[in-house]
């Protein structure tokens, strides 16, 4: 067998949160941190994101931010968070946005598959 032109290309992972049955972010270049799965501004499917007034602060990544979730009528308050100017060792996740209130994550790695539920307290 010649293997001269042979070569291995690895498969992509894939990462996507949905509520209400609905797919609000999606994409193969994200971040982890703390078991979050963070989402990058362009995976974020923005017609279902609005703006909250809740911040709360983390002592190494700064103040946070939230959206609530509107997805056909319904609302799932203070869902997502983002850093929109955070301290200097979290610069990577500069507007990506992470969720935890009542979402369900996906992420689909080279050879597993994984999934999260969390509660839906928040429903509105």
């Amino acid at each position: 067998i010649d293997r001269s032109h042979t070569f291995l290309r690895p498969f992509s992972s894939m990462a996507q949160a949905s509520w209400n049955g609905v797919i609000v972010a999606e994409t193969k270049t994200f971040e982890t941190i703390e078991g979050n799965i963070y989402f990058p501004p362009e995976a974020q499917k923005k017609d279902y994101f609005r703006d909250s007034d809740h911040t709360s602060v983390c002592g190494w990544k700064g103040k946070c931010n939230y959206y609530n979730l509107n997805v056909d009528g319904k609302v799932n308050l203070n869902c997502a968070f983002v850093y929109k100017n955070p301290k200097p060792a979290a610069t990577k996740i500069k507007d990506y946005v992470a969720f935890w209130k009542g979402g369900f994550y996906s992420f689909f790695p080279t050879i597993c598959t994984a999934s999260a539920i969390f509660s839906s307290e928040n429903q509105v």
